[in-house]
């Protein structure tokens, strides 16, 4: 996983250097999840309600044509849920979504429609109680994220998105309800 990384890491690299006919845009962003850990199959023994995490990282625009925009990211986002009122799961990933963005424009107001795959890697999962969970859990998580954001003035961003997860999380899950994650993200960046 740790290779896959790199060379997601390597990919934005090269892309940032082949400014030969597109006009590329790099930028920061930042702001909270709202998460919840999705149980399939269970008979309600188990309830999870949504909670809150952080989402910070940076990101690159490449428009190869007039209205359309790639755009790689490499985030820390904090996923997980609280769990039976009683504790919560925080689980920590560097995260890279390659989104891909239409570019409509209303005034001076850019809003990007998006979709795209995210992949990520579980740097830790701690539950409130101080239990470590990160061996029980498949480290590699894959889902699809669908939303909008809106530019203003070029550079000031705003959006909101949702991920659904396609991995099961539980490594044992032959002896479990399924689990993926599913997370709102609403942030904030400016671009450069």
């Amino acid at each position: 996983m740790k290779k896959l990384l790199i060379i997601g890491a390597v990919l934005l690299l090269f892309m940032g250097l082949a400014e030969a006919k597109t006009r590329n845009m790099y930028g920061v962003k930042g702001g909270v999840n709202i998460a919840k850990l999705q149980i399939s199959e269970t008979d309600g023994s188990v309830d999870t309600s949504t909670s809150l995490g952080a989402v910070v990282g940076v990101l690159m625009q490449s428009r190869p044509l007039r209205n359309l925009i790639i755009q790689p990211e490499l985030l820390y986002s904090q996923k997980g849920s609280d769990i039976q009122d009683t504790d919560k799961l925080t689980i920590s990933y560097i995260t890279m979504p390659v989104l891909l963005k239409a570019a409509l424009r209303v005034d001076s107001l850019r809003i990007q429609p998006l979709a795209g795959p995210e992949i990520g890697y579980a740097l830790s999962a701690k539950s409130a109680n101080d239990v470590d969970y990160i061996n029980d859990l498949n480290r590699v998580n894959i889902g699809i994220n669908l939303g909008v954001e809106f530019v203003y003035s070029t550079n000031y961003m705003m959006g909101v998105r949702y991920f659904h997860g396609l991995t099961e999380l539980d490594k044992s899950a032959a002896k479990r309800p399924a689990i993926s994650n599913n997370c709102w993200s609403v942030t904030a960046g400016y671009l450069f």
